[in-house]
């Protein structure tokens, strides 16, 4: 079972500074709750970073799976939202 730490350097909306949490896994991990219960804002700091007036601005936080760190590089951010279409 491998194991994703997510640390955050800094207060980074309701999450405060020093926030730890990790994730025990072997498959895909579904992150699910009520609006505003802070999906989003996790998915910010897994990915490293966040946008505000469509700039893109870094948020400091360290990343692992077991004892491998994970770059910012290596992280894709796909969206659900992004891929939904309606059609007429």
């Amino acid at each position: 079972m491998k194991t994703l730490t997510i640390k955050l350097n800094q207060k980074y909306k309701s999450f405060p500074i020093g926030f730890v949490t990790n994730i025990d896994n072997n498959g895909i991990v579904v992150i699910s709750g009520v609006n505003g219960s802070g999906k989003s804002q996790l998915m910010n700091i897994i990915n490293g970073r966040r946008i505000i007036n469509n700039e893109s601005h870094d948020i400091s936080r360290e990343i692992t799976i077991d004892t491998h760190t994970i770059k910012s590089d290596e992280i894709e951010y796909r969206s659900f939202k992004n891929s939904i279409k309606i059609l007429p």
